[in-house]
Parts: C-alpha cells; sequence; structure tokens
C-alpha cells in the first residue's frame, strides 16, 4: 500500500456560500473542480467562529471547553493550553512515519501556542526574538487593531500573503522524505480586504478607505459601506481559488488535499449587524467549506460534519482507508458571550450557557424555510430528540470544569504550602 503524501490548507475566513460547489457564487472554479473529483461536504461546520476557538478543536478533534473563572494567575494553564493536551494532527501523522513541516502567517499559530507540536520543521515567520510581539498580538486586542490599522492605511496585509511563501512550500514538499504532510495556513480571505492588484474590482484608495472604516466600526460615526467590502472580500477569495490551482498543479494526483475554513465571515446588516467574526454562531460565521481531493473517492457528503472530523480523517487516509464521517448535529463553540450551537440538516439550535455552567437559554431555526435565521421557531416545533447532543456536551464540559478546579486548585494549593507569604 503506498502512503499518500498530504497537504491540509486552511483559509482564514471563507464561508461556504462563497463557493461554488455548496451552491453559493461561483468565485472558486478550482475548489470546485476539487469537490467534484474528490468528497465534498455541502454542510460543513466550524467548532467555532473565530481562529481561537476553531483552530485548537480542528487541531485535536476535539471541542475548546471553558476555563473555570475560579482558576486565575500566570502559574495556571490557558484554556486552549488544556485543549492542546490531547494528540494533535502532525503528532498523529508524525507516529505514521510522516516527515511534518507548517507554513503559517496566522499569529493565533505562532510557534508558542503549541500549533508547532509534532513537526519536524515550523515557519510562522516570526523570529524567535519576536516571540513576545506574537503573544502580544495574539492576547491584547488593542495592538491587535492597532497593527490592523496601520497595515490598512499602507495597503499591507496583516500576514504574509502565500505567495511570499509557495515556492518553498512546493520546494521543501518536493524535496522532504516522503510520506509527507504539508501545512499551509492561508490568509488571504481575513480582514483587512486587501487583494494583490491584479485582482481588485475597485480603486486602491476606496479599498484602504473602506477597510480603514471597518477597523474603526466601533465608532458611532463610523458606518463601513458592507457592499464594497463584500466586493473585495471576493477579490480575495478569487485570489486564493488562483493560488489552489497552482497547488493542485504543482502535486502529483496522487497526494491529497485537504481544504477547509477555519471559520466564515459577516457583512454588517445582513448579517446579523455584525462585521466579521466576532460574537455570533449563525451561518455566515460557521457555516465552511470542507473539500478532500483524493484520487480515490468521489462523493458528496451533505449531511452536517463538523471540522473536528478533520484529525479522523487524516488519519484514516494516512492508514489507506479513508472513513468519511457521518453524524446528524455538528456542534460549535463560542465563549464571549457563552454560547453552544448544534447544526443538524434542517435546524440551528443554540442555547446559552450561564455563570454556573447550566443552560440559560434556547434559539432555534428552521433552516430550511428560514436560511437568514432571522426568526425563532415556535417552541412547538422543537425537536428536543436533536437536543440530546448539545445537553450531553453541557454536561460534559461541566464536569470537565469541576475536575479542572480539583486538580489545579489542588495544585495551586500545595504551591502555596510551602511558601510563606
Amino acid at each position: 500500500m503506498t502512503v499518500p503524501d498530504i497537504v491540509l490548507v486552511t483559509i482564514d475566513s471563507l464561508r461556504a456560500d462563497k463557493c461554488g460547489y455548496t451552491g453559493g457564487k461561483e468565485l472558486t472554479p478550482t475548489l470546485d473542480a476539487m469537490a467534484e473529483d474528490g468528497v465534498s461536504f455541502t454542510n460543513a461546520i466550524a467548532p467555532g467562529n473565530k481562529t481561537y476557538e476553531s483552530m485548537p478543536a480542528i487541531w485535536t478533534g476535539e471541542l475548546m471547553h471553558p476555563k473555570p473563572d475560579s482558576l486565575e494567575g500566570d502559574d495556571m494553564p490557558g484554556q486552549k493550553e488544556v485543549n492542546m493536551r490531547t494528540e494533535t494532527i502532525p503528532e498523529m501523522l508524525s507516529r505514521r512515519g510522516y516527515t511534518c513541516k507548517a507554513f503559517t502567517s496566522n499569529p493565533h499559530t505562532n510557534r508558542s501556542s503549541l500549533f508547532s507540536r509534532g513537526f519536524d520543521e515550523y515557519e510562522d515567520f516570526l523570529s524567535e526574538s519576536n516571540g513576545s510581539l506574537a503573544e502580544a498580538f495574539t492576547n491584547h486586542p488593542a495592538l491587535h487593531k492597532l497593527v490592523h490599522i496601520y497595515r490598512t492605511l499602507t495597503a499591507k496585509r496583516v500576514a504574509r500573503p502565500v505567495e511570499s511563501f509557495y515556492d518553498e512550500a512546493m520546494a521543501w514538499f518536493e524535496s522532504a522524505p516522503s510520506p509527507t504532510f504539508l501545512w499551509l495556513f492561508v490568509l488571504e480571505p481575513h480582514t483587512p480586504y486587501l487583494p494583490s492588484k491584479q485582482y481588485r474590482s475597485g480603486s486602491t484608495p476606496s479599498m484602504v478607505f473602506e477597510n480603514a472604516r471597518l477597523t474603526l466600526k466601533d465608532s458611532p460615526i463610523v458606518s463601513p459601506n458592507a457592499d464594497r467590502l463584500d466586493a473585495w472580500y471576493e477579490d480575495t477569495i478569487r485570489e486564493t481559488d488562483d493560488f489552489l490551482a497552482s497547488l493542485r498543479a504543482d502535486t502529483s494526483d496522487e497526494t491529497t488535499i485537504l481544504v477547509h475554513s477555519d471559520h466564515g465571515e459577516a457583512f454588517g446588516p445582513r448579517d446579523h449587524g455584525e462585521f466579521g467574526h466576532e460574537s455570533h454562531l449563525f451561518e455566515e460565521n460557521i457555516h465552511v467549506p470542507l473539500v478532500v481531493d483524493t484520487p480515490d473517492h468521489s462523493v458528496t457528503v451533505d449531511d452536517p460534519v463538523s471540522l473536528t472530523e478533520i484529525p479522523e480523517m487524516l488519519r484514516s487516509i494516512a492508514d489507506g482507508t479513508f472513513e468519511i464521517p457521518e453524524s446528524d448535529i455538528a456542534l460549535s463553540r463560542l465563549f464571549d458571550p457563552d454560547r453552544l450551537a448544534g447544526r443538524t440538516a434542517d435546524h440551528k439550535y443554540i442555547v446559552q450557557i450561564d455563570e454556573d455552567h447550566s443552560i440559560g437559554g434556547l434559539e432555534v431555526y428552521d433552516l430550511e424555510t428560514d436560511p437568514e435565521e432571522s426568526e425563532l421557531c415556535p417552541g412547538a416545533e422543537v425537536n428536543f430528540t436533536e437536543l440530546k447532543p448539545l445537553l450531553c456536551h453541557v454536561s460534559h464540559e461541566r464536569e470537565v470544569i469541576r475536575l479542572q478546579e480539583a486538580v489545579y486548585g489542588h495544585i495551586v494549593c500545595e504551591d502555596l504550602e510551602g511558601h510563606k507569604v
């Protein structure tokens, strides 16, 4: 049995309805061709509405868990650190003999973020001397916004464009000992929406102006133009699809390429009043593309599938079996505000989780009759059987928190007992 080389492409902020194969806009001919030739998931659901919540879950196959409010201090493991103690994708593939390398320009996945575990080489485009800067960028929203403003006003992307490291990535992929695993985290569709010049559908000054307004959207006197921003967002998607075309042309037919997004993107009034990906679990933020370009299968999966299935899919591909996941519901987690969503074929359930980690409210949307999620379903229409996975997960989280308090709280007490204060 030939063990396939694998390329995992993570595209930041790409929503499903911008992809042709899902029935959306025809902006992605290459991704659509991959979907037709391989395995496509028309209802893939991100496990979180932003990178911080989504990627650790994708990397380990487990939803992020909350961190107890009672545990604080620099000695306590962070929320992400606790979750990332589970075996990760590169660790799993490394155990199977894969040579692994990553190219990621997303600061949330820098070397100090634990995503580098299991890789033989890890390029995050941040030198060791800039590690504190990466941590500050990740953890401090004010600095994050200042960098966005500077980059926007100078028409420069916040992260390295894929074209700047593509040749290096391909050179490594061709020369590294097989089997190889290459991870590419592509940020072109992320804010600010700054497509390369050849892809811009409008003038550069207008593009810079509207992106600057978006960065300042919290100001009461600023109202970004959603239509213009959406147009430049679509330009970045066309650019990203051309990158996929190059990748497909530069790899052999035996190479498996898995493409997904970490979350979607919202555009103001048309999307529940929100820009970007901040505080909602609606379709625009969690319904994302997922395609496996493989020579051995051609299947379309319409059932809801969580991106937490990616580690298991990659394991089965590496083992030569490729087990296509099946499920009736996909869960997605949000911590500010505290919410958990369950997406079935026809419905969206969103539960509010109170401070005592009990369920404090429920929203239900009928996606068949109300795809915009604009009206709540009457209580009489709620299918409580479908709610079981959500209820089980809330109960599971509650027990995890109790265990964390017992384990880490005990450690803190032991540490304090040995010191005079």
